[in-house]
Protein backbone atom coordinates (compact mmCIF):
# COMPACT_ATOMS: atom_id res chain seq x y z
CA UNK A 1 0.00 0.00 0.00
CA UNK A 2 2.46 2.62 1.19
CA UNK A 3 5.06 1.36 -1.25
CA UNK A 4 3.51 3.16 -4.22
CA UNK A 5 3.33 6.48 -2.48
CA UNK A 6 6.84 6.17 -1.16
CA UNK A 7 8.29 5.11 -4.51
CA UNK A 8 6.56 7.82 -6.43
CA UNK A 9 7.93 10.39 -3.99
CA UNK A 10 11.18 9.74 -5.91
CA UNK A 11 9.73 11.20 -9.09
CA UNK A 12 10.79 14.64 -7.84
CA UNK A 13 14.39 13.42 -8.02
CA UNK A 14 14.01 12.74 -11.71
CA UNK A 15 12.83 16.18 -12.71
CA UNK A 16 13.84 18.50 -9.89
CA UNK A 17 16.91 20.68 -9.81
CA UNK A 18 17.97 24.00 -8.33
CA UNK A 19 19.78 27.22 -9.07
CA UNK A 20 22.87 26.01 -7.26
CA UNK A 21 23.81 22.61 -8.56
CA UNK A 22 25.86 20.05 -6.63
CA UNK A 23 29.36 19.63 -8.01
CA UNK A 24 28.57 16.11 -9.26
CA UNK A 25 25.53 17.18 -11.32
CA UNK A 26 25.18 18.50 -14.85
CA UNK A 27 22.16 20.22 -16.36
CA UNK A 28 20.49 18.49 -19.30
CA UNK A 29 19.63 20.07 -22.64
CA UNK A 30 15.94 20.30 -23.41
CA UNK A 31 14.42 18.49 -26.42
CA UNK A 32 17.82 17.17 -27.45
CA UNK A 33 18.78 13.67 -28.61
CA UNK A 34 20.93 13.43 -25.47
CA UNK A 35 18.18 14.48 -23.03
CA UNK A 36 17.00 10.98 -22.09
CA UNK A 37 20.53 9.66 -21.55
CA UNK A 38 21.43 12.77 -19.56
CA UNK A 39 18.38 12.44 -17.30
CA UNK A 40 19.09 8.77 -16.61
CA UNK A 41 22.71 9.55 -15.74
CA UNK A 42 21.55 12.39 -13.49
CA UNK A 43 19.20 10.12 -11.56
CA UNK A 44 21.92 7.55 -10.95
CA UNK A 45 24.20 10.30 -9.65
CA UNK A 46 21.42 11.45 -7.35
CA UNK A 47 20.80 7.89 -6.22
CA UNK A 48 24.36 7.61 -4.92
CA UNK A 49 23.51 10.41 -2.46
CA UNK A 50 20.09 9.20 -1.30
CA UNK A 51 21.44 7.99 2.04
CA UNK A 52 22.74 11.40 3.16
CA UNK A 53 20.01 13.37 1.42
CA UNK A 54 20.33 16.10 -1.20
CA UNK A 55 19.85 19.46 0.55
CA UNK A 56 20.54 21.36 -2.69
CA UNK A 57 17.28 19.93 -3.99
CA UNK A 58 15.48 20.02 -0.66
CA UNK A 59 15.47 16.20 -0.46
CA UNK A 60 15.83 14.55 2.96
CA UNK A 61 17.88 11.38 3.62
CA UNK A 62 16.19 8.60 1.70
CA UNK A 63 17.59 5.35 3.09
CA UNK A 64 15.49 5.22 5.06
CA UNK A 65 13.07 7.85 3.83
CA UNK A 66 11.00 9.02 6.81
CA UNK A 67 7.44 10.28 6.34
CA UNK A 68 5.52 11.64 9.35
CA UNK A 69 2.15 10.31 8.17
CA UNK A 70 0.47 8.57 5.24
CA UNK A 71 -3.31 8.15 5.01
CA UNK A 72 -5.46 5.84 2.87
CA UNK A 73 -9.23 6.14 2.51
CA UNK A 74 -11.63 4.10 0.39
CA UNK A 75 -15.02 5.84 0.45
CA UNK A 76 -16.55 5.46 3.93
CA UNK A 77 -15.72 1.76 4.21
CA UNK A 78 -12.03 1.91 5.04
CA UNK A 79 -9.56 4.26 6.68
CA UNK A 80 -5.91 3.67 7.50
CA UNK A 81 -3.35 6.06 8.99
CA UNK A 82 0.35 5.15 9.07
CA UNK A 83 2.65 7.27 11.26
CA UNK A 84 6.45 7.42 11.61
CA UNK A 85 6.84 5.68 8.27
CA UNK A 86 10.33 4.40 7.36
CA UNK A 87 11.06 3.22 3.79
CA UNK A 88 14.25 1.26 3.13
CA UNK A 89 16.20 0.37 -0.06
CA UNK A 90 14.93 3.21 -2.26
CA UNK A 91 18.53 3.73 -3.36
CA UNK A 92 18.50 0.37 -5.16
CA UNK A 93 16.11 1.56 -7.88
CA UNK A 94 16.68 0.53 -11.50
CA UNK A 95 15.63 2.92 -14.26
CA UNK A 96 13.90 1.27 -17.21
CA UNK A 97 12.94 4.44 -19.02
CA UNK A 98 12.59 8.22 -18.66
CA UNK A 99 10.89 10.54 -21.12
CA UNK A 100 10.49 14.28 -20.55
CA UNK A 101 8.69 15.95 -23.48
CA UNK A 102 8.90 19.68 -22.83
CA UNK A 103 6.92 20.49 -25.97
CA UNK A 104 3.92 18.59 -24.55
CA UNK A 105 4.78 19.29 -20.89
CA UNK A 106 4.77 15.54 -20.22
CA UNK A 107 7.04 13.50 -17.99
CA UNK A 108 7.07 9.69 -17.91
CA UNK A 109 9.10 7.18 -15.89
CA UNK A 110 9.43 3.41 -15.62
CA UNK A 111 11.19 2.22 -12.47
CA UNK A 112 11.93 -1.09 -10.76
CA UNK A 113 12.77 -1.53 -7.09
CA UNK A 114 14.21 -5.02 -6.47
CA UNK A 115 13.19 -4.80 -2.82
CA UNK A 116 11.56 -2.39 -0.40
CA UNK A 117 10.80 -2.51 3.29
CA UNK A 118 8.30 -0.21 5.02
CA UNK A 119 7.92 0.05 8.80
CA UNK A 120 5.36 2.22 10.58
CA UNK A 121 2.80 2.54 13.35
CA UNK A 122 -0.70 2.08 11.98
CA UNK A 123 -4.37 2.55 12.82
CA UNK A 124 -6.80 0.70 10.58
CA UNK A 125 -10.57 0.91 10.81
CA UNK A 126 -13.07 -0.38 8.31
CA UNK A 127 -14.16 -3.24 6.10
CA UNK A 128 -11.58 -5.14 4.07
CA UNK A 129 -11.37 -8.71 2.71
CA UNK A 130 -14.79 -9.50 4.22
CA UNK A 131 -13.60 -8.49 7.70
CA UNK A 132 -14.37 -5.52 9.91
CA UNK A 133 -11.10 -4.27 11.42
CA UNK A 134 -10.30 -1.77 14.15
CA UNK A 135 -6.71 -2.12 15.30
CA UNK A 136 -3.45 -0.31 15.79
CA UNK A 137 0.20 -1.10 16.43
CA UNK A 138 3.51 -1.67 14.59
CA UNK A 139 3.39 -2.66 10.92
CA UNK A 140 6.13 -4.16 8.75
CA UNK A 141 5.92 -4.74 5.00
CA UNK A 142 8.42 -6.32 2.59
CA UNK A 143 8.09 -6.02 -1.18
CA UNK A 144 9.94 -7.70 -4.06
CA UNK A 145 10.32 -6.41 -7.63
CA UNK A 146 8.12 -3.33 -7.46
CA UNK A 147 7.45 -1.96 -10.97
CA UNK A 148 6.07 1.56 -11.24
CA UNK A 149 5.11 3.62 -14.30
CA UNK A 150 4.08 7.26 -14.01
CA UNK A 151 2.90 9.87 -16.49
CA UNK A 152 2.54 13.51 -15.47
CA UNK A 153 0.80 16.20 -17.52
CA UNK A 154 1.50 19.90 -17.06
CA UNK A 155 0.72 23.27 -18.57
CA UNK A 156 2.87 26.37 -19.18
CA UNK A 157 2.40 29.77 -17.59
CA UNK A 158 4.37 33.02 -17.46
CA UNK A 159 5.82 34.69 -14.37
CA UNK A 160 8.14 37.69 -14.42
CA UNK A 161 9.00 37.10 -18.08
CA UNK A 162 9.92 33.43 -17.60
CA UNK A 163 8.12 30.20 -18.46
CA UNK A 164 7.07 27.76 -15.75
CA UNK A 165 5.29 24.38 -15.74
CA UNK A 166 2.44 23.45 -13.42
CA UNK A 167 1.75 19.72 -13.24
CA UNK A 168 -1.93 19.02 -12.61
CA UNK A 169 -2.56 15.41 -13.64
CA UNK A 170 -0.83 12.10 -13.03
CA UNK A 171 -1.45 8.53 -14.20
CA UNK A 172 0.00 5.61 -12.25
CA UNK A 173 0.51 1.92 -13.03
CA UNK A 174 2.17 -0.47 -10.63
CA UNK A 175 2.90 -4.14 -10.10
CA UNK A 176 4.38 -5.94 -7.10
CA UNK A 177 5.75 -9.44 -7.70
CA UNK A 178 5.65 -10.37 -4.04
CA UNK A 179 4.52 -8.67 -0.84
CA UNK A 180 4.35 -9.69 2.80
CA UNK A 181 2.75 -7.74 5.65
CA UNK A 182 2.76 -8.09 9.41
CA UNK A 183 0.33 -6.02 11.49
CA UNK A 184 0.59 -6.33 15.26
CA UNK A 185 -2.53 -5.49 17.26
CA UNK A 186 -5.19 -6.08 14.61
CA UNK A 187 -7.35 -7.58 17.34
CA UNK A 188 -6.57 -6.15 20.75
CA UNK A 189 -5.65 -8.70 23.42
CA UNK A 190 -6.07 -11.58 20.96
CA UNK A 191 -2.69 -12.65 19.59
CA UNK A 192 -4.02 -15.78 17.93
CA UNK A 193 -6.73 -13.95 15.99
CA UNK A 194 -4.18 -11.29 14.96
CA UNK A 195 -1.85 -14.05 13.71
CA UNK A 196 -4.64 -15.68 11.72
CA UNK A 197 -5.68 -12.36 10.21
CA UNK A 198 -2.11 -11.67 9.09
CA UNK A 199 -2.09 -15.06 7.37
CA UNK A 200 -5.34 -14.22 5.58
CA UNK A 201 -4.01 -10.82 4.49
CA UNK A 202 -0.86 -12.35 2.99
CA UNK A 203 -2.74 -15.21 1.34
CA UNK A 204 -4.98 -12.64 -0.37
CA UNK A 205 -2.42 -9.89 -0.94
CA UNK A 206 -3.29 -9.36 -4.63
CA UNK A 207 -6.97 -8.88 -3.81
CA UNK A 208 -6.07 -6.53 -0.97
CA UNK A 209 -3.90 -4.30 -3.18
CA UNK A 210 -6.56 -4.29 -5.89
CA UNK A 211 -9.29 -3.34 -3.41
CA UNK A 212 -7.20 -0.44 -2.09
CA UNK A 213 -5.93 0.71 -5.49
CA UNK A 214 -8.29 3.73 -5.86
CA UNK A 215 -7.28 5.03 -2.41
CA UNK A 216 -3.60 4.39 -3.13
CA UNK A 217 -3.75 6.35 -6.39
CA UNK A 218 -5.45 9.35 -4.78
CA UNK A 219 -2.79 9.45 -2.04
CA UNK A 220 -0.01 9.20 -4.64
CA UNK A 221 -1.41 11.99 -6.81
CA UNK A 222 -1.94 14.40 -3.93
CA UNK A 223 1.52 13.82 -2.48
CA UNK A 224 3.66 13.66 -5.62
CA UNK A 225 1.95 16.51 -7.44
CA UNK A 226 2.33 18.64 -4.32
CA UNK A 227 6.06 17.91 -4.09
CA UNK A 228 6.68 18.55 -7.77
CA UNK A 229 4.67 21.77 -7.64
CA UNK A 230 7.09 23.19 -5.05
CA UNK A 231 10.02 22.79 -7.44
CA UNK A 232 8.35 23.99 -10.62
CA UNK A 233 6.69 26.95 -8.94
CA UNK A 234 10.12 28.12 -7.77
CA UNK A 235 12.28 27.39 -10.82
CA UNK A 236 11.54 28.29 -14.42
CA UNK A 237 12.18 26.06 -17.43
CA UNK A 238 15.14 28.27 -18.31
CA UNK A 239 16.66 27.58 -14.88
CA UNK A 240 16.01 23.85 -14.98
CA UNK A 241 17.35 23.04 -18.47
CA UNK A 242 19.99 24.21 -20.91
CA UNK A 243 18.88 25.58 -24.29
Amino acid sequence: MLVYKAVLFLVICLIGTCKRFPSYMNKCYRNDNTTKTCLIEAVYKLKANFKRGIPEFGLPPMNPLILPQVSLENNDSFNAVFRNVEIFYLDELIIQDIDFNLNKNEFETKLIFPKLRIKSNYHIKGHILFFQLDGNGPADGNFTNVEVETKLQGRRYQKKGREYIKFFKMEVKEHVSKADFKFDGLFKDNLELTRQMNEIVNENIDELLLELQPAIHVAIEQTVLGLIARIFEKFSIQELFLD
